[in-house]
């Protein structure tokens, strides 16, 4: 497992909003093995709550969920001073300019499509967040 990513002295903390149990397991187990303190919400309604009583640091949103959807949690989040500075990234398997557009719109800060690998989503999410990559130790040729 890598070094967690560190914001100001503690790891980074990523709220996964999706509705597909697996998507949420496979996004946790893949960022949790990456260093970040991951916790999951099931619906937009969840991570309302979810950030209300313990605020992350970055939301990682699947665009497509009943109720309320990625577009709406989006603007939901960056509307509320208490959340507008928390880091949304949309995440979806649509690729096309309205769905860009609309997650623009709704305040996101990065769009996202999937699949896409482990080490590149904790990357992105790395720089979205002002944090350096873990460091390796340099190769001394011992």
């Amino acid at each position: 497992m890598s070094p967690g990513p560190a914001i100001v002295g503690r790891p980074a903390r990523v709220l996964v909003v999706d509705d597909d149990a697996e998507n949420r397991e496979l996004l946790q187990m893949g960022l949790e093995w990456e260093g970040f303190v991951v916790q999951t919400a099931a619906s937009g309604a969840d991570a309302l709550r979810s950030v209300a009583s313990e605020p992350s640091d970055l939301i990682l949103a699947d665009v497509r969920m009943p109720g309320m959807n990625g577009y709406e949690l989006t603007a939901a989040i960056k509307s509320n001073p208490a959340t507008e500075n928390i880091r949304v990234v949309m995440l979806t398997g649509r690729d096309d300019e309205e769905a860009r557009t609309l997650a623009q719109h709704a305040g996101a800060d990065a769009f996202l499509v999937k699949p896409m690998s482990r080490v590149a989503l904790a990357a992105r999410l790395r720089r979205l967040l002002g944090i350096e990559p873990p460091s390796t130790p340099p190769n001394t040729g011992r």
